[in-house]
């Protein structure tokens, strides 16, 4: 059903994970949701990270009525990644809970929103998609390096994967960030596609978001290297049944629909990238890996060209933005 493209490693490769304990943001529904339900029914512990509680009971309902003969544990992690403010004390809802912690998958995001500006004063996609993501994971490393460390943990099998999109190449020109106006406070960076669609920034902002996610991923990889950690970033192709398309025209939806993939085989290149054996430090950290189970570039050079700068001064944006929110 995949084509010439088959992926090497679906749902049905995932072994036994009976002790291992994992992380999923945005996993109250969509491709989180079916990412848990895979991890669940391998009997491991999960802990559902959303902002909503309610939705958080229904999805770990949801999720144990899908296998009933599990015996992980769902736990659920209230957090607001467009709110800075709610991620340390998520993170360390965490640590309280949890001695080791294999894979983290920064699941959640954005992609249409009303409203541009987070109570931070940042840009919404890039808060919700790489800068809260950033922020949460400073926190859980140490105990991810811990857990590398430990006797029954494999190696190379401790790793977070950070979410990549095709809609990357919607990002500004010259390597993909605006960092002359990284909020989009003055003025419009919009292009004639924009223009046609009535969403003015909307492509560029989210497009410099999962950008920066491709060049979190590779920055990562570098300032965890000995650490025990992997990196990688993974874009789980154009799913249907998902909200990151919520605000869009429904035009829009409709025609983007047809050429989406059935929302089981949104968790394929997560599964791949967080899971897979065949995932080692020496060929894949630092990856962006495409589907199906594929390691990939941007197809614009500005773009490759970049990600190492943009790592670097990204990194340090991000620390500089969240400092307040570290101590």
């Amino acid at each position: 059903m995949f084509g010439t493209r088959a992926p090497k490693f679906t749902q049905k490769d995932v072994v036994g994970l009976a002790g291992k304990v994992y992380l999923v943001t945005g996993s109250t529904s969509g491709i989180g949701l079916e990412l848990c339900k895979v991890l669940y029914s391998k009997h491991a512990t999960v802990f559902l990270a959303g902002r909503n509680h309610q939705n958080g009971e229904k999805a770990i309902s949801e999720i144990q009525s899908a296998s009933l003969n599990s015996k992980g544990t769902l736990k659920f992690i209230y957090v607001d990644l467009s709110d800075l403010s709610t991620i340390r004390p998520a993170a360390e809802e965490i640590l309280a809970q949890a001695e080791r912690l294999d894979v983290v998958w920064h699941n959640a995001g954005v992609a249409k929103t009303i409203a541009d500006q987070t109570k931070q004063g940042l840009e919404l996609n890039l808060c919700v998609n790489t800068i809260a993501p950033w922020l949460l994971q400073s926190f859980l490393t140490p105990l991810m390096s811990k857990t590398s460390e430990m006797p029954s943990t494999q190696k190379d099998t401790v790793r977070v994967i950070w979410v990549g999109s095709s809609g990357h190449s919607n990002s500004p020109r010259n390597g993909g960030i605006l960092w002359e106006d990284i909020n989009f406070q003055h003025g419009w960076h919009g292009n004639k596609f924009e223009a046609l669609l009535r969403q003015k920034g909307t492509f560029w902002k989210y497009g410099q978001s999962k950008t920066a996610n491709i060049a979190m991923g590779l920055e990562a990889a570098k300032r965890w290297a000995g650490k025990g950690v992997l990196s990688l970033t993974a874009d789980p192709g154009w799913i249907t049944d998902t909200n990151i398309q919520q605000g869009h025209p429904k035009w829009v939806i409709y025609c983007t629909r047809l050429f989406m993939h059935p929302i089981e085989w949104g968790s394929i290149n997560y599964l791949f990238a967080g899971i897979s054996p065949e995932i080692s430090e020496e060929r894949y950290n630092g990856k962006y890996i495409i589907p199906w189970c594929r390691i990939g570039t941007s197809p614009r050079d500005d773009i490759n060209r970049m990600l190492p700068e943009n790592g670097e001064m990204l990194w340090e944006y991000c620390e500089e933005v969240c400092k307040d929110y570290m101590r």
